[in-house]
């Protein structure tokens, strides 16, 4: 088999399951609290994090890390996964699925923003007319069309799923400036997010079982959302012989995730998700015609 078959099995993947995690969200989150879900599916893509790592002969990249490095690592897991994923749970409680998942992709939109600050770079003409037709198609998605002001609970589901877009940035350009590999930063993070998020069970009073069903999803989402599918979206990305194509073969993704929300958790699909979602996705190709912080992507 050849690369190029190995990258496309690799990026098929990645598309199919980072499609499947809203819909996955909304439905587990009508039953088991945000905290729960966070700690439970932190703790199994810890676990499996850990497995591949050390399948790939991590334990020398474990001893060559500095003092610095696990300082940085701790900064990381206290922005992904534990504020991202709380805020952006709490953004899917609120908000339907079909609004929550577009808000949410315009995170590259936001780490283009926090660049011109914190790397120093410019902002452009195209970069400015991405934010337009991108923040244009935002405005569809909140409102529908109807440009009516939100109510109060629709209102901080909006304000979280933009958030999240922020705090998935910060964390991406962390890693910018982290050389170490890629595995490894995510590894350390998720260890660090674990050990926070347990340290928190003390002070959040009696933490039922869950049933199964929310068990089973919760799983779901810290293999698939969280583990898996990122390693095998960087091997997609390594594999390929022209990156091009899964840089721009993920932005699917967000089309297909509203057939599975459709399908699974029974939202009506409005015209306005789909006419909103293809003006950020057009925006987020513009800006990545720009000389940009390189995006390798980011899903649900």
């Amino acid at each position: 088999m050849t690369r190029d078959h190995q990258a496309n099995i690799y990026l098929l993947l990645t598309i199919f399951w980072w499609s499947t995690v809203a819909a996955v969200f909304k439905l587990v989150l009508r039953r088991l609290p945000v905290a729960d879900l966070l700690l439970l599916a932190t703790l199994t893509s810890t676990l499996l994090l850990w497995v591949l790592l050390l399948a790939r002969g991590g334990r020398v990249l474990l001893r060559q890390q500095s003092s610095r490095e696990l300082a940085l690592s701790a900064l990381q897991g206290a922005l992904n996964p534990v504020l991202y994923y709380l805020v952006l749970f709490n953004a899917y409680k609120l908000l339907p699925a079909q609004q929550a998942q577009p808000l949410n992709f315009t995170w590259p939109l936001m780490l283009m923003l926090l660049s011109v600050p914190l790397l120093k770079q410019q902002l452009t003409w195209r970069k400015m007319l991405a934010l337009v037709v991108s923040y244009t198609g935002v405005l569809l998605v909140v409102t529908r069309g109807n440009l009516v002001v939100p109510g109060p609970g629709e209102l901080s589901g909006v304000v979280l799923a933009l958030s999240s877009t922020g705090l998935w940035a910060l964390f991406w350009l962390l890693n910018l400036r982290d050389q170490r590999d890629d595995l490894l930063k995510l590894a350390m993070a998720f260890s660090w997010g674990s050990l926070y998020l347990v340290c928190a069970l003390p002070f959040r009073g009696m933490v039922e079982l869950p049933a199964l069903a929310e068990l089973g999803g919760a799983f779901y989402i810290g293999l698939f959302e969280m583990g898996f599918t990122f390693f095998f979206w960087l091997r997609a990305l390594s594999l390929a012989r022209n990156p091009a194509l899964p840089l721009n073969a993920i932005y699917l993704t967000p089309f297909i995730s509203l057939i599975w929300i459709h399908q699974l958790v029974g939202e009506q699909i409005h015209y306005t998700a789909i006419l909103g979602l293809l003006l950020i996705v057009l925006g987020i190709v513009l800006q990545r015609s720009a000389p940009a912080v390189s995006v390798v992507g980011k899903r649900s």
